[in-house]
């Protein structure tokens, strides 16, 4: 098929054709028959898209995106992130060194005798002498 009288097929059924236009456009198709099947295929798109209902939004369609939109541009100031990235990067390390510290206070207070604060992180008992008189502890370790 030519180009041009596709070109003219095309512009017949939105616009006005000039008369020379359309004696070519009406030889051509009675010459064609591809150009008659596409003349009847557009007639039938045209139809179709014609007959189908308008769809349209919900009010305030507008109103709800940006309202959505805003939310997620809402920032955060700058501490409340930095404090956020920091609980990120350390809590699996705060596991592990909890789990830990558990099982050091487990392992101290199994070796020992008694259950206090001092055994439980391996600190010698200090009396109140000792406390006073620092040269006293130095002496007796």
């Amino acid at each position: 098929m030519n180009r041009d009288i596709i070109k003219v097929l095309y512009r017949s059924f939105d616009g006005e054709l000039t008369p020379d236009e359309k004696i070519k456009l009406k030889l051509a198709l009675q010459n064609s028959s591809t150009l008659r099947a596409e003349k009847n295929r557009i007639e039938q798109l045209r139809k179709r898209l014609g007959s189908q209902t308008n769809y349209a939004f919900k009010p305030f369609f507008a109103e709800r995106v940006m309202q959505k939109i805003m939310v997620l541009t809402e920032s955060k100031p700058v501490q409340e992130l930095f404090f956020e990235s920091l609980y990120s990067l350390f809590r699996p390390a705060l596991i592990a060194v909890t789990i830990l510290l558990f099982a050091l206070i487990s392992y101290n207070l199994s070796k020992s005798d008694q259950i206090t604060l001092n055994k439980a992180i391996a600190q010698p008992e200090v009396s109140l002498e000792q406390l006073l008189n620092p040269v006293e502890l130095l002496i007796e370790d």
